[in-house]
């Protein structure tokens, strides 16, 4: 009926107001048309919406009635941890499924996978020494979601961090998944320039973080929207628009903060490759694109995956694990390096004396003497009377002197400055000691070793002390470079080639190793590999024996060549003084009257009594003391002493030493 009235009636100019006033019907008609029509489409939209996104929306209800994680918890807390890692999930995350891959079985039905976690399973064992925190927090978009900005989640993790954190305080590397990486910089940025969390950062690690916007959010934002009468939020969303001022501006800060830092934490960043779908057909492409999950990274890596999958690994052989795992290595901090081996090797038990007899001495029982032989520019007259005789001499070999007063050396004074002929004063920074064999080198290593740990020795000067016995550059498994060495030597037992790989970065790094002081011992014990340019053990050796900061012990004929730096002070360790031979033996024999008679007895052989002078031999006197040498002359008593040393070489050194002369091979 309306189609004939309108034909029926003639078009005029301002029909309009034509029908206005003459067709009621029609008009009303349109009215209800302009205003049903958006509603059908809204109405439509919404439903579609509803159809879609219903069983997301289903399990997000699920999930928001169960008693879900809230806050900082610790996963992994070993006795003994290094360092810690703390990890940060992503934008409307579940805390815990977030961080679980799949592992294949040959069943091939995915139900029956066994979940593998990232935290609680992989990286636990991978790295024993770490405790593992993770950082829960609610920031669903879709449905019941809280209204909230990352800044306040930012704040909350770095409040929980502080007040959670057992001490003493160790090294934090950062781990955070998409949304988590914006609310690790949100706590970093609010910690301030100083104290425990700035100090202590020095690694984060950000997985598909996007640092400059994703252009997913819109999606996002648009489907928040639409199911906005199910309490869903588009706030965190719209934040993380693509390059929105926001991001810009916490991009800005996070970098004047890292900037600030005296020891800037490493910062790594992978990025997606795979684009993301949606019911598992409908692709929404890369979530995070590399420009985006870039940052202010020092280098960056892909994982071949979509955006969830860059926290969900199928085990510890995963090869996208492994790219994470090769990262997080070379974060871990070089003090805890040397913290194992302060702990696990520099223990009282390890830095004892070993007697001749295979039974051990604390270190209190230890007497180091040193005298001057040379000073960097001019020679004393110690050096001088000394340089008659050789060291192969029967002169050299028996005589044992006090040096005067003036000469003599107290170890905590080592590094004290001395005056130089020139009036300046000088520093010493590179000392080479010299000794016969059996003096006390490695004992005087000991020492110094034992007095840094557990006393108060040249801590002013130095942050670590490194005890290298050169002898074990003739092992196979130090040829290669300083990592392999440290690996070798310090980290054997615990498979550290982490550790060794940090400690050597550190080394590398001039302001650590100007706080390191090496102690090399037996140079005396290597020095073939010196001139050997073909031997890839003596660049090794040059690299040590070149460091600014350096203590090597040697026999007296070992002269440093011309190629490596000189020396600014030569000493001698002297053997023991006259009273503390009386000393040591009071604390060795047990009996007193067994003391009594070898004090007679050395009386009473002048040529005996310089010769227990030097340690091993006054050891050796007391292993075969048996009521004394009745009968015996001085040669046969001395005879008798070179036993317990021949035995001693053969069981502790010569088991270790090839034989090779003139191309015949060992015998």
């Amino acid at each position: 009926m309306v189609s004939l009235v309108y034909k029926a009636i003639p078009i005029l100019p301002y029909s309009g107001i034509y029908f206005q006033n003459r067709c009621p019907l029609i008009q009303s008609t349109m009215d209800r048309t302009r205003f049903v029509t958006p509603f059908t489409i809204g109405l439509g939209l919404a439903s579609l919406g509803y159809i879609l996104f219903s069983p997301v929306i289903n399990k997000i209800r699920r999930r928001s009635q169960k008693l879900r994680d809230d806050g900082l918890k610790i996963l992994v807390d070993p006795s003994d941890a290094q360092f810690e890692i703390v990890a940060v999930h992503g934008l409307g995350a579940d805390p815990d499924h977030t961080w679980e891959g799949v592992a294949p079985t040959n069943d091939n039905r995915r139900a029956n996978f066994p979940k593998v976690h990232l935290l609680r399973d992989i990286l636990k064992n991978d790295f024993g020494h770490a405790r593992i925190f993770s950082f829960a927090h609610n920031s669903d978009w879709l449905v019941d979601a809280p209204i909230q900005s990352a800044q306040g989640i930012g704040e909350r993790l770095l409040e929980q961090l502080m007040r959670e954190r057992q001490s003493p305080k160790l090294p934090i590397i950062f781990i955070g998944h998409s949304f988590g990486g914006i609310i690790i910089k949100e706590a970093l940025c609010a910690s301030g320039k100083s104290g425990d969390i700035p100090d202590n950062t020095c690694g984060i690690v950000f997985l598909g973080t996007p640092h400059q916007g994703s252009s997913a959010s819109s999606l996002g934002a648009i489907i928040a929207s639409l199911t906005g009468f199910l309490g869903s939020d588009s706030t965190l969303l719209l934040s993380l628009q693509s390059h929105g001022t926001y991001l810009s501006d916490l991009e800005s800060q996070f970098r004047r903060w890292i900037s600030s830092r005296s020891r800037k934490p490493k910062v790594i960043s992978f990025y997606e490759t795979k684009p993301t779908y949606i019911f598992g057909w409908f692709s929404i492409g890369r979530i995070v694109d590399r420009d985006s999950a870039y940052g202010f990274a020092i280098e960056s890596d892909s994982m071949d995956t979509d955006h969830s999958g860059m926290n969900k690994f199928t085990g510890r052989k995963d090869q996208q694990y492994k790219r994470l795992k090769e990262k997080i290595n070379d974060l871990i901090p070089f003090d805890e390096a040397y913290k194992y081996i302060r702990d696990k090797i520099y223990t009282e038990e390890r830095l004892k004396i070993e007697r001749l007899s295979g039974h051990t001495l604390p270190m209190e029982q230890c007497y180091i003497n040193l005298a001057i032989v040379r000073q960097h520019g001019k020679d004393t007259q110690h050096s001088k009377d000394r340089s008659e005789d050789t060291p192969f001499s029967r002169s050299s070999r028996l005589k044992v002197e006090t040096p005067v007063e003036s000469l003599q050396v107290n170890l905590p004074t080592l590094f004290d400055p001395y005056e130089l002929p020139n009036g300046l004063m000088k520093v010493p920074r590179r000392i080479l000691i010299r000794g016969r064999a059996g003096v006390g080198k490695t004992t005087l290593c000991k020492k110094i070793v034992h007095d840094f740990t557990y006393g108060s020795l040249w801590k002013n000067l130095f942050d670590r002390v490194l005890w290298v016995p050169l002898r074990k550059l003739k092992e196979p498994k130090c040829r290669e470079n300083l990592c392999k060495m440290f690996s070798h030597i310090y980290f054997a037992d615990s498979g550290g080639i982490t550790l060794a790989r940090a400690l050597q970065e550190a080394i590398d790094d001039p302001k650590y190793s100007s706080k390191t002081l090496f102690i090399l011992d037996g140079l005396d014990e290597v020095f073939e590999l010196v001139n050997s340019s073909r031997d890839e053990r003596s660049n090794l050796l040059m690299n040590l024996i070149n460091k600014p900061d350096v203590i090597i012990t040697a026999r007296p004929h070992i002269m440093l060549p011309y190629e490596f730096e000189v020396a600014d002070l030569e000493l001698e360790t002297i053997g023991f003084y006259p009273n503390q031979v009386d000393c040591y033996l009071e604390k060795v024999v047990k009996d007193v009257t067994e003391v009594k008679e070898i004090q007679l007895f050395l009386q009473k052989h002048w040529l005996l009594q310089s010769l227990v002078r030097i340690p091993i031999q006054l050891d050796a006197l007391c292993l075969i003391w048996d009521g004394g040498f009745k009968g015996d002359t001085t040669l046969e008593i001395m005879i008798k002493l070179t036993y317990p040393l021949a035995t001693y070489l053969s069981t502790n050194h010569l088991r270790n030493v090839t034989y090779t002369y003139r191309g015949l091979p060992p015998f």
